[in-house]
């Protein structure tokens, strides 16, 4: 679960797309209290389908020192960490409605049968990141015997990245070599 969760962060890979009620003149959101797997904002739209523009607190702050009170259509957010939401125009009323698409935490393995959310052909990766955490805890050589496991997983978990972000991207070819890299696989006979 540990290594599907940082595969998750590193990766940004899994999204989840819903509607969030913005509470009237309310500037900012704690999103874990909304969605409990939250990690970032990737996407976020009005009720119209236009585009809530991603921004920085700082920058808010510049374009209206009294951004924090500014009631209207919300046309700008910013994120601080991976919990806090800033809305720039907070609905006035009763609030309003927007689209956002997040990237969420997979879920915990709790069965057997429970399978990880991410492609099929990254699922080992998951099975290197266990040996490292498992190699870690021995400590001493163990350990830096493990580093080739972590290292294989973070090369793997860019390149996932990399390509689920490129929504230009078709296929994506994976490929490797060493020792460690089809640890746990069986592969067919030639």
């Amino acid at each position: 679960n540990e290594g599907s969760r940082t595969l998750a962060l590193l990766t940004l890979a899994l999204e989840k797309t819903t509607l969030w009620s913005v509470s009237a003149a309310t500037p900012f959101s704690r999103m874990l209290t909304v969605f409990s797997d939250w990690i970032v904002p990737l996407r976020i739209t009005d009720v119209n389908g236009a585009k809530v523009r991603p921004t920085r607190v700082e920058d808010l702050q510049a374009l209206d020192s009294l951004w924090i009170n500014s009631p209207g259509a919300p046309y700008r957010y910013a994120h601080s960490g991976c919990d806090l939401l800033a809305i720039y125009r907070q609905p006035a009323g009763i609030g309003t409605q927007l689209t956002v698409t997040y990237a969420y935490s997979s879920p915990a393995l709790s069965s057997g049968t429970d399978v990880p959310l991410f492609r099929p052909e990254y699922h080992i990766q998951l099975v290197n990141y266990a040996v490292y955490r498992m190699r870690q805890v021995e400590g001493g050589k163990e350990f830096e015997k493990g580093l080739g496991y972590l290292n294989e997983f973070l090369d793997a978990a860019q390149a996932y990245g990399d390509y689920e972000r490129d929504r230009a991207a078709r296929c994506a070819l994976l490929h490797a070599h060493g020792d460690h890299f089809t640890g746990g696989i069986e592969l067919p006979q030639w």
